[in-house]
């Protein structure tokens, strides 16, 4: 990514139309470190049929995962840097970011989409972007999603590595991830906190919450309290 495109995606700030959108529509975030289940939760939960998975837009090429290739239009809308300049200049994004070297970013069509569905837009996104669409709407639901425990989240995670080595080359990064995701989440106000110890549970409770159900107060103290211990344990290692 050249620098200019750099600053015009850090300084980026969508127009009044784009606001006025977000405002009125729908939109539950599933946010939490990776390996806690969120693409599950949001798989079941657009089964229900009343969700509409967003689809964002990414610069970087598509790549096979599990021997197939990503799709344009499913896995992410896949633009030029062309595309994703033209987007920057004519208000074209919800909300971007810079990722690894690209612009990963929400566009406005995608949202304008799931508003004329009448569902309920969902997506999954990391704590700087939950951040963001936050400040540009107070009306987006933002869900943090934490495993049962340290433990069982270890285990979850060195199970999508092939070998031990792999995930100890893996680890350092993941794990200073989690730490800045865990901190932000504590510190961060907006925050609905589910437990993923059952997935069924999990996405009832990811259900009743998308649909304005009142804030569970003893959840809140359970899933702060967990995300504490959790963040205690990645700092002592």
């Amino acid at each position: 990514m050249e620098e200019v495109q750099r600053q015009r995606v850090v300084a980026y700030q969508p127009g009044d139309q784009a606001r006025a959108l977000l405002s009125e529509t729908k939109l539950v975030l599933m946010v939490g470190m990776s390996g806690v289940g969120r693409d599950t939760i949001i798989n079941e939960l657009v089964l229900r049929g009343a969700y509409y998975p967003l689809v964002t837009s990414t610069t970087r090429l598509p790549r096979v995962n599990d021997g197939i290739m990503e799709q344009n239009g499913v896995e992410y809308y896949f633009l030029t840097s062309d595309q994703a300049t033209y987007n920057l200049e004519q208000g074209g994004y919800i909300e971007v970011s810079p990722v690894h070297d690209h612009v990963n970013g929400l566009l406005v069509e995608e949202l304008r989409r799931a508003h004329d569905s009448g569902k309920i837009a969902v997506s999954d996104v990391d704590p700087q972007g939950a951040s963001k669409y936050h400040q540009l709407s107070d009306s987006v639901t933002a869900v943090f999603v934490l495993p049962p425990s340290y433990e069982e989240w270890m285990r979850r995670n060195k199970q999508r590595y092939a070998t031990d080595e792999d995930f100890a080359v893996a680890w350092p990064r993941r794990r200073q991830s989690a730490m800045m995701e865990l901190d932000m989440a504590i510190h961060d106000p907006f925050y609905h906190f589910v437990i993923n110890d059952d997935i069924a549970h999990a996405v009832n409770a990811c259900d009743e919450i998308a649909h304005g159900a009142p804030l569970d107060q003893t959840a809140q103290d359970k899933g702060i309290a967990l995300a504490k211990t959790i963040l205690v344990q990645l700092r002592a290692e």
